[in-house]
């Protein structure tokens, strides 16, 4: 290459959005949160520690995990374990700390041994016939709840009526809120030893009786015999609203409690759409944290501001987008730069997955304090 020409492609580079991060000052209110997964040994003065810690480095915003289907973190009447009361515990350092606390919920996934056992029927099913209860796909905690289902929807607006219950509670996270992934992100199909370049029927659901009748009712077409396109994408698009109607139903509950809604999402709204049926971007949520968990998507960290950039130009302008960072993909030494990435695209803030990670290793809580 002759000297002119290496000269133009290295100014190229150095003007690229990636190159220069403008610093992110306190008028920005760009906002830091954290995935948080509680322990029930903890005692009164190790959470009060913890969460002195995080809000001396500016995280503000706690994502608590309270329910996981088979266990369920604080007083209900539900088919799950009750280990401890977490929400009792922290919910009142967290308001001393002027801390905010979101409940953060699995919610069509459930492993509940009592559930499974009691309504299996509940369970989705894939296009060879396998419920996930016997077959989950992937993983053995793989159980995943039929969203078509009324009993299902019911089952759920019981799990948040017990977590409206706590005084003080800002907002409830959906997660695992979308069907099995028809198809993993390609940095991760080599842990299985799969190569998924399109969709097949053990990953592909649900297809349980209930689900048939219903996409027939409204489109007069059985999901079994698809003759087109066409079909098919209305197949499609009828389990994509299944997901959104959950999504509706509880937000709706939540929002007229006064609460906010938050939901845990895939990376951008094309990826999310094929590879777990979701449609985001037409959800009604205060916050949406799209997971630019950039490895697994076998990409660079500059990812970062792109999948944000897609993120932001999708949701509406009364909604807020916080990049959802895997500290997994971001060494201390590229953590400034990940925020910055995110900040530059638009995004309201940046989440941490997860609390563990900051906790065990200071320097990432000593450049957020710097940085706060």
């Amino acid at each position: 290459m002759k000297r002119r020409s290496f000269i133009i492609a290295m100014a190229g580079i150095w003007a690229s959005p990636f190159s220069q991060l403008e610093a992110i000052s306190k008028k920005d209110n760009f906002e830091y949160w954290v995935w948080l997964h509680p322990n029930c040994k903890n005692s009164q003065h190790d959470w009060q520690r913890h969460l002195e810690k995080l809000k001396k480095a500016g995280l503000n915003n706690l994502l608590v995990q309270v329910y996981t289907g088979g266990h369920a973190l604080f007083q209900n009447q539900l088919l799950a374990e009750q280990p401890c009361d977490v929400l009792k515990t922290i919910l009142p350092i967290a308001q001393n700390l002027d801390m905010n606390v979101h409940a953060w919920m699995w919610t069509l996934i459930n492993p509940s041994r009592q559930l499974k056992q009691k309504h299996p029927e509940w369970y989705v099913i894939n296009k060879l016939g396998q419920s996930t209860v016997d077959h989950p796909p992937y993983v053995g905690y793989y159980n995943w709840l039929c969203p078509g289902k009324s009993e299902v929807r019911q089952y759920l607006i019981k799990v948040v009526d017990a977590l409206l219950q706590y005084d003080g509670l800002a907002g409830i996270h959906l997660d695992y809120i979308r069907f099995p992934d028809v198809i993993l992100p390609p940095g991760i199909q080599p842990k299985y030893n799969l190569k998924q370049t399109e969709e097949q029927p053990q990953f592909d659901y649900c297809y349980c009786t209930d689900c048939q009748q219903a996409f027939k009712k409204t489109h007069g077409l059985n999901p079994f015999h698809l003759k087109n396109d066409d079909e098919a994408m209305l197949w499609k698009k009828f389990r994509e609203n299944q997901i959104t109607q959950i999504v509706k139903m509880l937000s709706h509950r939540v929002k007229k409690r006064g609460k906010i809604v938050l939901a845990a999402v895939f990376a951008t709204p094309h990826l999310a759409r094929k590879f777990v049926r979701q449609n985001w971007p037409t959800w009604p949520l205060d916050y949406v944290f799209p997971m630019i968990y950039h490895e697994f998507y076998n990409q660079s960290l500059a990812w970062i501001f792109e999948a944000s950039k897609q993120g932001v130009k999708a949701i509406g302008q009364n909604q807020k987008l916080i990049s959802g960072l895997f500290l997994d993909h971001v060494p201390p030494g590229e953590l400034k730069r990940a925020i910055g990435l995110a900040h530059k695209a638009g995004a309201a803030g940046v989440s941490f997955f997860s609390h563990g990670d900051l906790i065990q290793n200071p320097e990432y809580l000593n450049i957020l304090t710097k940085m706060s």
